[in-house]
């Protein structure tokens, strides 16, 4: 897609895009959502699906860390256009452009220098023990908050299932 397309379309699914596209250390790959490293961080505004991607290893990496922050400032539309020249961090909130972002409640925090620690005032952790991880992740699921819910594409679905099969979970209790 040419570059004069990108700045000139009025469409908030091509703006995100461009902005997601902009604030990557490379342009030419696909966005952060994806597991691409950028200049953003991905929130989201559901302490479940917080929960969830806090266990999602089940504990294996140690214990679980749920950050949260309120009152950060909306980017400005210059911002959105040019988002290299932010000034301090600021919250994005994207259209949804794919399936995962309302399932997740998806927003993102737009950061000037990603090599600085985020560490705003009000910021805080909850600290779930590692041990307690396995359990959450089965009442999260209990509550209809897992892979393919989370993550509603056949990847999702895939990955849930292999856990579900892993763990024998397809047996009626």
């Amino acid at each position: 897609m040419s570059a004069k397309l990108w700045n000139s379309s009025n469409d908030k699914r091509v703006r995100t895009l461009r902005i997601l596209l902009q604030a990557t250390s490379n342009g030419s790959r696909l966005p952060q959502h994806h597991g691409m490293p950028t200049r953003l961080l991905d929130w989201t505004e559901s302490i479940l699906a917080a929960a969830f991607f806090a266990v999602e290893a089940a504990g294996t990496r140690g214990d679980a860390v749920i950050s949260g922050v309120r009152g950060l400032r909306q980017i400005s539309q210059s911002n959105e256009k040019r988002p290299f020249n932010a000034k301090t961090p600021g919250i994005y909130r994207p259209p949804h452009i794919t399936s995962r972002i309302p399932a997740q409640r998806s927003v993102f925090t737009l950061h000037p220098n990603p090599t600085e620690k985020f560490a705003p005032v009000g910021l805080q952790r909850w600290v779930i023990a590692r041990d307690t991880c396995v359990g959450i992740k089965r009442v999260l699921d209990a509550c209809g908050i897992n892979e393919s819910s989370l993550f509603p594409d056949l990847i999702g679905l895939s990955r849930y299932l292999g856990w579900r099969y892993k763990w024998g979970k397809f047996e009626v209790e």
